[in-house]
């Protein structure tokens, strides 16, 4: 009898230690909510859900043929290749997984004539090494955070900005540095009134909206990405830019430290980051730019963006971009 009970016991512990076995395959490494971009001849952004076993589901937004979605694996290596659409009318997207991000190529043959491009991304609540959100970095490439910092211009990392929703004025403008031939450093430019509303922390998200130079230009910014800690903040936005049928793709982005009564150390730059080719020839280079300041270091809290009293000459803020 105690020898049955033995080998009993001895069968429940080798059933039980399969079963833990079984149970304890690890989760995939890249389990989660993704999101992130992709551009060359066509652009657009990304988002997919990686499960426990590495099933994904992706869809793609496409600026050009609109929203194709996806289903897949991805391996424990972190090897993905996803169809989106059906192999006539969408494009294959190859690549890699790290615990964090994510890069590869894509191509659609479906056409014509085929097209090709890169796609990259950032595993959500995750940030790099930098200081700088996923967000930050779908919106700009490598090399556009180089080429910014190249200008001197202040980054400033971090998930926890200083809320600074109000309206400054930034008096006196100069050129403080510029990758742009021919740029002169200090010359003046149109002063600028800034507000920053609707921030939240949790998104790192700010709308922006200015007026530069007697309201002779005018814009908006909504859904800015903002870095920093302390006092200390950056905000980044990426628009479009029109000029005599001449499209552009560009950076503006804003930095300094909150005071009591205003900003200090206020830096204003601009980065070209896609001239569509340039056909007319009018904007400057890719990954050139100007970085502006407050020369006086100190842009003061205002009652209102009116338009007008502004004490120096004006300046349409599209005429940075252009090389002439």
């Amino acid at each position: 009898m105690k020898k049955t009970i033995l080998v009993l016991l001895t069968i429940c512990v080798v059933l039980a230690a399969c079963s833990k076995d079984k149970d304890s395959t690890p989760d995939s490494p890249f389990k989660g909510e993704w999101t992130g971009v992709f551009n060359g001849d066509d652009s657009g952004s990304w988002e997919a859900i990686i499960s426990t076993n590495g099933d994904i589901t992706a869809t793609t937004y496409s600026e050009e043929y609109g929203n194709y979605t996806a289903k897949g694996k991805v391996s424990p290596e972190g090897d993905v290749t996803l169809t989106f659409g059906t192999v006539s009318t969408g494009a294959t997207f190859t690549g890699v997984f790290s615990e964090t991000s994510a890069k590869g190529k894509w191509v659609n043959s479906s056409g014509d004539y085929e097209i090709t491009g890169n796609w990259r991304g950032y595993k959500d609540g995750t940030f790099q090494s930098d200081g700088l959100s996923n967000n930050i970095h779908n919106l700009l490439s490598d090399e556009n955070i180089k080429a910014i910092k190249n200008l001197g211009f202040p980054i400033y990392g971090g998930d926890n900005p200083p809320n600074f929703e109000n309206i400054y004025l930034v008096s006196p403008v100069i050129l403080k540095s510029s990758t742009v031939y021919g740029d002169d450093e200090g010359d003046s430019f149109a002063d600028m009134k800034i507000q920053y509303y609707n921030q939240s922390n949790k998104n790192l998200t700010v709308n922006v909206e200015y007026i530069q130079g007697d309201g002779i230009e005018e814009g908006i910014g909504e859904g800015s990405f903002i870095s920093g800690t302390n006092n200390e903040l950056t905000v980044f936005t990426k628009l479009d830019i029109y000029n005599d049928g001449s499209k552009a793709t560009g950076l503006m982005a804003f930095s300094g430290r909150l005071v009591n009564d205003g900003i200090n150390n206020f830096h204003f730059a601009i980065l070209m980051i896609d001239d569509y080719g340039d056909p007319n020839d009018v904007w400057i280079e890719e990954n050139t730019g100007r970085l502006l300041y407050d020369e006086d270091g100190f842009s003061e809290i205002i009652n209102s963006l009116k338009k007008g009293e502004f004490e120096n000459g004006s300046l349409n803020i599209s005429k940075l971009f252009r090389s002439n």
